[in-house]
């Protein structure tokens, strides 16, 4: 097992952030945060949630990676969480919200139509910006692009 603790281990596995990735408040996960989890899981019908916290780190380790396998693809790092403290406690929010039994998606939600209004907002004129617009204007096309990377990108 080997434990990912700098960002030249983790390069090491991942590669260079695209630069997109570091444009946000800070570029890096603070000292604070650092090597903390805290985490609220919904029950699936119950009105309580779990509460976890421990200590997380990173990992290649073959045997924590292997139980995240979907359809034959195993992701290249896993979270580690050690020390692990568990409470369930009652959650009247998810007790006013009658989530249970899940009600079905509604019919009218189409990601693909989302996605590509949301790239006809863009202003810019540049040529990235043409091309990102035409290819959402092609009818079927978003839908088939998301569906592709949802079954070849999943890791």
């Amino acid at each position: 097992m080997s434990d990912i603790d700098s960002i030249a281990g983790l390069e090491a596995i991942l590669g260079k952030t695209p630069p997109a990735v570091n444009l946000k408040v800070i570029d890096h996960v603070d000292e604070s945060a650092m090597r903390w989890l805290a985490a609220a899981l919904l029950i699936p019908g119950s009105a309580q949630v779990a509460i976890l916290r421990g200590t997380a780190m990173l990992t290649d380790d073959d045997t924590a990676r292997a139980s995240f396998e979907v359809q034959g693809k195993v992701p290249l790092l896993a979270t580690r969480v050690d020390d692990v403290e568990v409470d369930l406690r009652a959650s009247p929010a998810l007790a006013r919200a009658a989530l249970w039994p899940a009600a079905a998606a509604p019919a009218d939600i189409k990601p693909a139509k989302m996605f590509a209004d949301h790239v006809k907002l863009n202003k810019d004129k540049g040529l990235g910006a043409r091309i990102a617009g035409a290819f959402v204007s092609v009818p079927g096309l978003m839908q088939r692009g998301l569906d592709k990377d949802y079954k070849d990108n999943l890791y």
